[in-house]
């Protein structure tokens, strides 16, 4: 019962840090949508190419993210299908 908690928890703790990656690429996002509001036009190429980058950060995060949460309810499923299995309760 340890271990599948354990499982659990590392789940969780995975997902969690998958969003907060996703999040501080989101903040990234922002910050260069602000800063090309007031670039000069010969900023304005390097903050494109940032922004493609951080875009392309963001959408492998949000698949691994996915994965993340996809593995996390695995784990909850098979918890409680042990759980039912054994007689007790999640």
């Amino acid at each position: 019962m340890e271990t599948t908690t354990n499982d659990i928890m590392d789940a969780a703790h995975t997902a969690h840090a998958r969003a907060n990656r996703l999040k501080e690429t989101a903040n990234n996002i922002k910050a260069l949508t602000f800063d090309s509001a007031v670039a000069s036009s010969d900023q304005l190429d390097a903050l494109r190419d940032a922004l493609g980058k951080h875009t392309l950060t963001a959408h492998h995060q949000v698949t691994q993210l996915s994965t993340a949460v996809t593995d996390l309810l695995a784990t909850l499923d098979a918890h409680a299908k042990g759980a039912d299995t054994e007689g007790s309760v999640l």
